[in-house]
């Protein structure tokens, strides 16, 4: 069987498919929740979420996008949500295992001149408990390169 990337992802999701089947953590309700805020523009829910010390990355490198800490992720992530009349994420998987989520999902939205968006994303987020609370403290963010390209260059 020759593998593609497509093969790969569905390959992937059968494997995670029986842990994604298991109730709903904190830490996976967190996540959700993340993701809520975000679709409702509410960047101050979002930033709570995050840990002080957060690293974020969005992937393949070939985009040459930096890393960001907390500031910088919410600076580039409310800038690119602040551009949409309408946006929604549609989770096809969660997965976790010791505090580490897997998240498949696919973006999409219009912008405030009516263009369409739809991505696909598969983050991998780390989950810490830390005073008390759950925080997001690392999300790496693989995105279909080819097309985030051309989003990123006129955003």
């Amino acid at each position: 069987m020759k593998l593609t990337a497509t093969s790969s992802l569905v390959a992937l999701s059968q494997v995670l498919a029986v842990v994604a089947l298991q109730p709903t953590s904190p830490q996976v309700q967190l996540f959700q929740d993340w993701m809520d805020a975000f679709a409702a523009n509410d960047f101050e829910a979002v930033g709570a979420a995050l840990a002080d010390n957060l690293a974020w990355e969005m992937l393949p490198q070939s985009l040459n996008q930096p890393k960001q800490d907390k500031a910088g992720f919410l600076n580039f992530a409310s800038s690119l949500r602040g551009q949409f009349a309408t946006f929604n994420f549609t989770a096809s998987l969660i997965a976790e295992q010791h505090g580490r989520l897997v998240h498949m999902t696919e973006p999409a939205g219009i912008t405030l001149e009516g263009r369409e968006y739809h991505n696909q994303i598969i983050n991998t987020v780390d989950v810490k408990l830390i005073d008390g609370k759950y925080k997001i403290t690392t999300m790496q963010e693989f995105v279909d390169s080819l097309y985030s390209s051309q989003w990123i260059t006129t955003t």
